[in-house]
């Protein structure tokens, strides 16, 4: 039995006492919401691990590191070395980077990661992997986050070839 409009309906149904004769105006979760909540929690709770797992990730590989230091950065930026890095990255104020890729091309790298921390972008993705723990239900969410990480890399890649053009002329 529903306990309120057509349109106005909520997740609740009487309970078994309410139906009866009892006089208790408690009301009780229908089984699919309850579900619902589940399910979403269950979400929720994989999205935020994966998350976690990522960043502790990061952190182990940040600690694992050996902080360097290279003409083309800034103090406040931390340079850090390690060979188990595959793919050159950056953090807030850190820079990871594999020994052959710094020896290599550096003068390519490094200005391109430097480029995402003066933007600001880790904040940016943050917020990012914000939404999609919260909103993971929502494919818009997870397609914002691609998205975005996208933007970022056009934003660096654009700000680093002109750079480079202006250096040029």
């Amino acid at each position: 039995m529903r306990t309120s409009s057509k349109w106005g309906q909520t997740p609740f149904v009487k309970s078994a006492e309410e139906q009866g004769a009892g006089s208790t105006s408690a009301e009780t979760p229908s089984l699919w919401f309850v579900t619902l909540v589940l399910v979403y929690f269950a979400g929720a709770l994989f999205f935020w691990m994966r998350s976690l797992k990522g960043y502790v990730s990061l952190w182990v590989m940040l600690a694992r590191s050996k902080r360097v230091e290279h003409p083309a950065v800034s103090r406040h930026i931390h340079l850090m070395l390690n060979d188990k890095i595959q793919v050159p990255c950056s953090w807030m104020h850190w820079i990871l980077v594999g020994r052959k890729d710094l020896a290599e091309s550096a003068h390519l790298i490094l200005p391109h990661e430097m480029e995402h921390i003066r933007r600001g972008h880790s904040f940016d993705m943050l917020l990012a992997d914000l939404t999609v723990n919260v909103l993971w239900f929502l494919p818009f969410a997870h397609l914002l986050h691609k998205d975005l990480r996208d933007v970022h890399e056009y934003q660096a890649d654009h700000a680093v070839v002109c750079a480079e053009a202006d250096a040029d002329q």
